[in-house]
């Protein structure tokens, strides 16, 4: 898909504008850094998000896969600190979000519709962090047995 954003935006400029509403573009000027602003952050969150699923998934895989008797628990741990570590950076990259439509001056309209978009990858973050939580709980129990079946 092609953006044609730009071309939209250039192509309002050579379109006249009925009389008084040259003072509402002019101010709704910070609005579209704003706007720009959340479209980045937003589209960033969603692939990382993406990146982070894809972590996930291959930490429940190499965790299905390795015998308990072959794992040192290095793979492991390197993973998890890696997915911990991007799991932070995304949650705070939210609160950054939040932060950008609580100052923006958008209509009403707007606000709702980035608070949707907020509230939507906020439930995204919330299954991954769930499901990570739930593999690393599972890797943890397996290897405790693993120990006390060793005692």
């Amino acid at each position: 898909m092609i953006d044609r954003t730009a071309d939209l935006r250039s192509l309002q400029l050579h379109i006249p504008l009925p009389e008084g509403s040259s003072e509402k573009i002019r101010s709704t000027k910070g609005a579209d850094a704003a706007g720009r602003t959340f479209d980045a952050g937003s589209n960033f969150l969603a692939r990382e998000l993406k990146a982070v699923e894809n972590l996930i998934e291959l930490f429940v895989k190499e965790s299905k896969e390795r015998s308990l008797y072959e794992d040192n628990g290095s793979v492991i741990a390197t993973s998890t600190e890696n997915i911990k570590s991007k799991l932070d950076t995304l949650q705070q990259t939210l609160a950054g979000l939040n932060k950008v439509v609580a100052t923006s001056n958008v209509s009403k309209q707007q606000r709702d519709h980035r608070l949707v978009i907020i509230h939507t990858l906020k439930t995204q973050f919330a299954k991954l962090t769930k499901l990570f939580k739930e593999n690393l709980e599972k890797r943890t129990k397996a290897l405790t047995s693993r120990q006390a079946r060793q005692m």
